[in-house]
């Protein structure tokens, strides 16, 4: 071809430049059609982020009380504050309020209806106690800033029975900690003040014996102002609701209303709150109200917003939930600003390409002509053909790979023909129909997971020894591939060779195992099943190299039993005696099933094995069936199994039914007959 031939230039510029046209036009146009549901995956994204964060501050703010109280339980326990004469608690709990700002008061009540406290109040310090002995008198002090008790109460004595606070009762309600329900705390002249909930928790001494309750609270009002910190709510929303969508804590609005009540999230004034409401009252009120919906969208004046509530039930006594409200135009314009990004990007690729087509189709041009011939002519089966370009380096390395992969090619269709007749030879190397046995049904099947296998099983043909009875062989080879499959013919014609002349099975498995371990230099080794079936005695006989024992289902009793026994297998040394094993009392309906551990070891898409427990139960569920009716249904229940997942080893199974005995005296005496 020459150079200047404008159609191969304009062939390889189209076909540099479409491709790229095509998915820059593409690409523009899902990113518009779905720049909705990217919104959607960041609001998404940013609203499970944002109530994980919320979830974990939350968690760190009460964990304040947690501490405090368990230091203050192990400080009891330990005797190092007393459970009466609780002077001695003002020192410790003023330097915990100093320096956990989180915990609103610390209160200790004994049963002798003794009491001590300790609480901020209107942006002071406050200590109190009450003596049990005196009707339950009880003052309260003032803490100056030099931590000083002021002397003289704040206001007149009234009597405090801690033993009478619900506090006290809901410790001795539980059997570890727990917060009590949410309550007001009262200010001076009766105003109210704000919420609080306490962690409390009953204390006892070495015996048992009850000392006493502790209570650790926290104020929530504070916990709205730590939601308000959160760098998260200058763009986003956080309501904590209780289980009667009651306001404990918000990031925005109010919680309380003037009337010391807690408000309800509906009778909030913020317009994000009441949004939120109205939401949470709509179709998707009851998966709203169990905490389990995934992010909704929910509209706030006309403005967009993303909306998730959760539950938050960390500790006992507390049934809250947190509800996050993203506003989409706090993440859209990210999305926006991405979308004309890629529209931007793709204009420059497609400008690019066009450029890029025109310089570089001459060059492309005469080598990709070559390289299509050379492709052609190997893909009509000339691998002989060869290609060399010159034009530059690439293309040299190019064309040699390419030379290279040809004859590859041509060697890896002679390896595949050879496996394709390599597994045909090793499938007529298994027995092609079922035997026909007087007083028993027969039948095997084998499966191999690769294009050959190390699995085998036989019929053996010993009516030289005696015509009533069948010889079954089942062997697996370790490993699969080429070296199994050899290593499997030559175990089927050692046990061929010999079996015929040869009655006991122990002596027969010797001289397999001679045959396979007189050269050990294959390393490898199998294990076998040599199984006699007398049908007319109803008797057993076997003789096991390694093998897992065949199993034998008894119709009448719906029991199985394992033909256990057995030597090590065939392969690994020489000079092996194996042992001769009979089983007497087969039954009409009987099932023997012999077979290898790919039956077992089949694993599902999950993971899962077969197992054993589950050839049991097909064998019991359907073993009034044929035998060759019975492996066809254990062949479909392995498949159904598996599903998907390819298999992992050979499968091989013999299956013997015992059938009626009178066939067996009928065809003996036609055998007799033919004989006379």
């Amino acid at each position: 071809m020459r150079l200047g031939t404008p159609s191969v230039r304009i062939l390889i510029a189209t076909l540099m430049v479409l491709p790229i046209l095509a998915v820059s036009v593409a690409l523009a146009t899902v990113f518009a059609r779905n720049s909705r549901q990217i919104s959607q995956d960041l609001g998404a994204t940013l609203v499970r982020t944002s109530t994980d964060r919320v979830s974990g501050e939350i968690q760190a703010y009460l964990q304040s009380a947690v501490r405090m109280s368990d230091r203050y339980a192990r400080q009891i326990y330990e005797g190092a504050l007393p459970t009466t004469g609780l002077r001695a608690w003002e020192r410790p709990m003023l330097d915990d309020l100093l320096t956990v700002p989180d915990v609103a008061s610390i209160c200790f009540g004994n049963e002798a209806g003794d009491s001590t406290w300790l609480l901020r109040n209107e942006g002071r310090l406050e200590v109190g106690g009450s003596d049990g002995s005196k009707n339950g008198d009880a003052a309260e002090y003032r803490i100056d800033a030099n931590g000083t008790i002021g002397p003289t109460p704040l206001r007149g004595k009234y009597a405090y029975d801690p033993r009478k606070r619900p506090w006290y009762h809901i410790a001795l309600q539980h059997e570890l900690a727990a917060w009590t329900p949410i309550y007001f705390w009262f200010g001076e002249q009766g105003k109210d003040s704000q919420t609080g909930s306490g962690f409390t928790r009953a204390i006892r001494d070495r015996n048992g014996t009850l000392q006493g309750v502790l209570v650790i609270d926290v104020t929530l009002g504070a916990l709205s102002e730590y939601l308000k910190r959160l760098p998260f709510t200058k763009n986003g929303y956080v309501f904590i609701i209780d289980d009667q969508h009651l306001l404990v804590a918000a990031s925005h609005g109010a919680v309380n209303s003037k009337a010391g009540e807690r408000m309800a999230l509906d009778r909030s004034e913020h317009p994000v709150a009441k949004a939120t409401a109205a939401a949470m009252a709509g179709p998707q009120a009851a998966d709203f109200n169990s905490g389990e919906l995934s992010v909704a969208a929910i509209d706030i004046a006309g403005d967009p917003a993303r909306l998730l509530v959760t539950r938050f039930e960390s500790y006992p006594g507390i049934k809250w939930k947190i509800v996050v409200v993203i506003p989409e135009s706090t993440f859209l314009a990210d999305a926006q600003r991405a979308q004309r990004d890629a529209i931007g990007l793709a204009s420059l690729a497609v400008l690019g390409s066009v450029l890029l087509g025109v310089f570089l189709s001459g060059r492309l041009a005469g080598p990709v002509l070559q390289l299509i011939g050379h492709v052609r002519r190997v893909g009509k089966g000339d691998f002989s053909s060869r290609v060399y370009l010159t034009q530059a380096r690439e293309f040299r390395e190019l064309s040699t790979e390419l030379n290279k992969m040809a004859n590859n090619l041509h060697h890896h269709m002679e390896v595949q023909q050879s496996l394709r007749i390599a597994r045909e030879i090793q499938q007529s190397l298994l027995p092609a129909t079922d035997p026909t046995v007087p007083g028993l049904e027969v039948s095997g099947r084998s499966h191999y997971c690769e294009t050959t296998g190390g699995d085998y099983y036989d019929f053996i043909d010993v009516s030289t020894i005696d015509r009533t009875k069948l010889l079954i062989a089942v062997g697996d080879v370790v490993g699969h591939g080429i070296g199994a499959a050899l290593l499997m013919a030559a175990a089927r014609a050692a046990v061929r060779a010999h079996a015929p002349y040869e009655p006991h099975l122990a002596s027969l498995m010797k001289k397999v195992n001679h045959v396979l371990a007189e050269d050990r230099r294959h390393r490898q080794f199998m294990t076998m099943a040599l199984i006699v079936i007398d049908p007319v005695h109803r008797q057993i006989r076997w003789a096991n190299a390694g093998h897992d024992p065949a199993l034998v289902y008894r119709a009448a009793t719906d029991q199985f039993e394992e033909l256990a026994g057995g030597d090590i297998p065939l392969g690994i040394e020489t000079g092996v005696d194996y042992l001769d094993y009979d089983h007497l009392g087969l039954s009409d309906g009987d099932v023997l099933v012999v077979g290898t551990d790919g039956i077992w070891d089949t694993r599902s898409d999950t993971g899962e094995w077969f197992g054993k427990h589950r050839l049991r139960e097909l064998i019991r569920r359907q073993g009034n069936q044929s035998a060759k009716e019975l492996a066809g249904s254990l062949e479909e229940e392995l498949a159904r199994f598996r599903q998907n997942r390819p298999p992992i080893d050979d499968v091989t199974f013999v299956i013997v039914r015992c059938t009626d005995r009178s066939r067996i005296e009928t065809a003996t005496s036609r055998g007799s007959t033919e004989q006379n």
